[in-house]
Formats: structure tokens, sequence, C-alpha cells
């Protein structure tokens, strides 16, 4: 009895201790989240975010390849908070909601425990610990939703395979994957993982066919938050018909990398080891090489292994894998494979007898440690650095400041009477900062529109220079490396805006 007592209260304070570094490592990421000038991406969910705000119905675009969930959970979020307008929205606000999803990680331990004890709490410090993850959970995008799902799929299929789910939770797991679906179509790579995974370790013995009702309840379950979220919670009915549309483009996407082309060194450099121009070296490495332990574990010794160990051992490599191998790669995309990896780096603590388990997770525990540095590059001086792996196509530092003179200028035309125009593809993340204004259009081509600011690509000036009629103010505009824009202000509002601004 002693002995036993001794036992729980060691897992006690191993979960205690694991929880309150968990919890005070999320609490310095919340503290730096406004660090970081707002990414083109993230501006681009923001204002369909402010939209939504504003018309009370998200309409879907099947070529877009993103799902409206992320939208209406940051609505519903800043709703509840009392922020119903656009323009009480801030970097703070839109982020919060990534980082909420990644601090609700810390339930999947608890699932766990009937399973492997307190084995799992370590999958937090290593979650958190990595790179890309503590990066992205201040990222108004749809990954970091994207990979608490997926990371809540496994573990309720553990559940299912270990023996320990109760009644009722085949339905949660079903409503959950129909949610990863309504955030992205790569959810889809998450589904043939798992299902594959399943049929691999022998999920499928001893399964009889269940009950029509328990059939229907969980296709019911899985179907019901796509028909919901897709057809803006069955307003617009006919957008489900353009489901097919999202699902053959996102393939496509896939499969041809459309912009984003980048060869298997692109995520593997990012895994092993990555450094550039004299930075500091980032790795994955206290994930990725347990992670492999545990497949090593596992299919040394397949056949004793219990079916939920071989499904945590190969589903995360499968999915890595995938994601490897598809020629479409951006960094966030990593997201989910390094959450599950670093999932399935905790079953050799579930695996090894008494002396070897205490060891490992011992080693696990302190593994962490070795990424302090990195993580304060990556969130501190390196958070829009090119060098640092997980930046990608980053707004410079300098467009925060040009995005607040922009709103100025804008300020100022609306106080003469001025319009503002924006056009061409690609100028991203001003509108953000133009999110206030009521006098500012957006066109493709220049319009045949008298203006008195305008916002063009840099490619165009010429022939912007070459429309305009009047004295304007010229000058280039910081947004992306290599990809700047050009700024032209009717000189009178350019005098006005010194005046009242740069006093």
């Amino acid at each position: 009895m002693e002995i036993l007592l001794k036992s729980k209260t060691h897992q006690a304070t191993i979960a205690i201790v694991v929880l309150m570094l968990f919890l005070g490592a999320m609490t310095w990421r919340l503290a730096t989240i406004e660090g970081r000038v707002v990414h083109g991406d993230e501006a681009v969910q923001a204002m369909r975010m402010a939209d939504l705000m504003v018309s009370g119905a998200h309409p879907f675009v099947p070529t877009d390849h993103h799902g409206p969930l992320l939208h209406y959970l940051s609505a519903l979020q800043h709703r509840l908070v009392g922020i119903s307008s656009p323009t009480q929205l801030t970097e703070y606000s839109i982020r919060f909601l990534p980082w909420l999803a990644t601090l609700l990680l810390a339930g999947v331990p608890f699932l766990l425990r009937p399973l492997c004890g307190t084995s799992a709490f370590p999958f937090l410090l290593l979650a958190v610990a990595s790179p890309c993850v503590f990066f992205f959970s201040a990222y108004f995008i749809q990954e970091p939703l994207l990979a608490v799902l997926s990371v809540y799929a496994v573990t309720m299929t553990l559940r299912q395979l270990g023996g320990v789910s109760r009644p009722g939770e085949i339905y949660i797991l079903a409503g959950i994957l129909g949610l990863t679906l309504c955030l992205k179509m790569t959810a889809l790579l998450l589904l043939a993982t798992m299902g594959i995974g399943v049929l691999l370790v022998g999920g499928w013995r001893g399964w009889t066919i269940p009950a029509p009702g328990r059939i229907f309840g969980i296709a019911a379950a899985f179907l019901l938050p796509i028909l919901l979220v897709y057809s803006a919670f069955l307003t617009r009915p006919m957008a489900l018909l353009e489901l097919p549309i999202a699902l053959v483009d996102g393939t496509h996407r896939a499969a041809t990398g459309a912009h984003h082309d980048h060869p298997p060194s692109f995520f593997l450099q990012r895994l092993l080891w990555y450094r550039m121009g004299g930075a500091p070296v980032w790795s994955e490495w206290p994930i990725v090489v347990p992670a492999l332990a545990s497949l090593g574990l596992v299919l040394a010794s397949w056949r004793e292994r219990p079916r939920w160990q071989r499904f945590l051992a190969i589903q995360p490599v499968m999915l890595t894998l995938l994601y490897v191998l598809i020629p479409y790669k951006t960094p966030w995309l990593l997201l989910s494979p390094i959450m599950l990896l670093a999932l399935s780096a905790i079953l050799p603590g579930a695996i090894l007898a008494h002396h070897g388990r205490t060891a490992f997770m011992a080693v696990l525990l302190l593994l962490p440690l070795t990424q302090w540095n990195t993580l304060q590059h990556t969130v501190g001086r390196f958070s829009t650095d090119p060098r640092n792996p997980w930046v990608y196509s980053h707004s410079l530092p300098m467009a925060y400041s040009e995005g607040v003179k922009i709103n100025e200028i804008a300020i100022v035309a609306e106080q003469h009477g001025g319009l503002v125009g924006v056009f061409g593809t690609d100028y991203w993340p001003y509108p953000w900062f133009l999110r206030e204004r009521t006098n500012v259009g957006y066109w493709i081509d220049i319009p045949d529109v008298p203006l008195d600011v305008i916002i063009a690509p840099y490619t165009d000036w010429e022939d912007v220079s070459a429309r305009l009629k009047g004295d304007y103010h010229f000058e280039y505009i910081p947004m992306r490396p290599e990809v700047p824009l050009v700024l032209f202000v009717r000189r009178e509002i350019w005098q006005a805006w010194l005046e009242e601004y740069r006093r």
C-alpha cells in the first residue's frame, strides 16, 4: 500500500510539474503574441473574418482550399468579448484563438492515462518546445486548429483501439474528423493515414457490422459539421454542391505545388537541421529522434504490441512522409505532423520496463530544455527574418510602420473627400491596416476612377504614372523581400498628411 501511494504521488508530481511548465511556456507565448508584423496570409484570413462579422455569412469559395471554420470560431470568440466590428480587431484578438487551441493540448495526456499513465505527459513539453509549434501557435491561419484537432482525433482513435473508450466516443471522433475538413482540405491526408493505419494494425479484427442506427449516428456526426459550416449554417445550401470542386482543386494543388512547389529537402531540413547565413541552427530533433525510436521499438516487437501502440508508431510517420513527398509545401503544413510525432515520441515510456521507462521519461522531460535558445530566437530577433525556417514569404518588419503611415494618409484623404485605390493581386497585409477606412477600393487592374491615393505593384509604376493627372508624390513601399509596392499620393493630400502627422 505504501509503495502504491508513493507511486501515485510520484505520478501526480510529474503531471503537475509538466502542466506548470507547459502553462508557463504558453504564457510566455501569449506575452509575445503581438511581437511580429501581420503576415499576408494572416491578413487575408482576418479580413475574411471581418467580412463575416459584418455580413453574418461566409461566402464559400471552392478554389480557396480553406474551410470557413476558422472564421466562424474567431467571429464567435470576438463577439463573446464584446468585439462586433472590424474596426475593433487587433493583432492580439485575432491571434488569441490559435493560441487557445494550442493550450487545449493540455487535455491529451489525461485522455491517454488509461493506456499509458503519466508516460503521455512529456508530450506537452515536447510539443510546446518545438520551434514550429511555438511559432505558429500565434498565427491566425487554419493550421494551428487543424493540428490540434488532428492530435485529438488520433488520441480518440488510440482509446478506441486500446479498448478504453466510453460509449459515445466514436461519435465525438467522427465529429472531430468532420471539423478537420471544415478547416482545410489537407485534412484528407490525416483521414487517409488514419484509415490506412487502422487497417495495418489490425483494427478491423473482431469487428462486426454495427447496427444501422449506429452507422447513421457516426455518419451524421461526421457530416453534420461539414454540412453546417460549408452551407453557412444552411443559409447557402447550394454551396455544398461546390465541395467536389474544392476537393479536385485541393488535389491539383497538392500534386502540382502551385506557387509553393518545393523538393522533399524543404521539409527534411526543417525537421533535422536548418541553418542559413550565419543564423542559429533550427531542428526538430528532440521530437524526431524519440519518434523514430518509437517506430523502431514497435516494429521490432510488432506482434507483442497492442494495436494502439502500433497505430501511434506508424500513423505520424506516414503523415510526415506524405507531406515530405507532396510537391506543395509551406512551413506551417508541418505543424500537424510535428505535433503527432511528439505524441508518438512518448511510446518508449509506455513500452519499456520500469527502470528503462523512468530513464526514458527523464530524458523526454529534459529534451525540451535543449530548445530554449532556439525558441527565444524563433519569436524574438528572428521572428520575421527569412533565415528562420518557419518564416516564409513574411511581411518585412518595416511593413508595420508603412501600414500605419498608409492608414494615416487614407484618413487625411477621407477628410478631403478623396479615394484610395489598391490594385493588383499581391498587396497583403496592407488591407489589414486599412480595415477601418470606408474610402478604400480594391481592383485587379488600374481602375478608370479618379484616385487621390494609389497603391500598386512595383512592376506597374510606369503605367500608373502615365495615367495620372496632376501632381503626385511617389515612393516605394516595402512589403516582403523582393516584393515592393509603389505609393502615389496627390500632392495636396501628402502635404496635409505631413502637417498633421509629421510635425
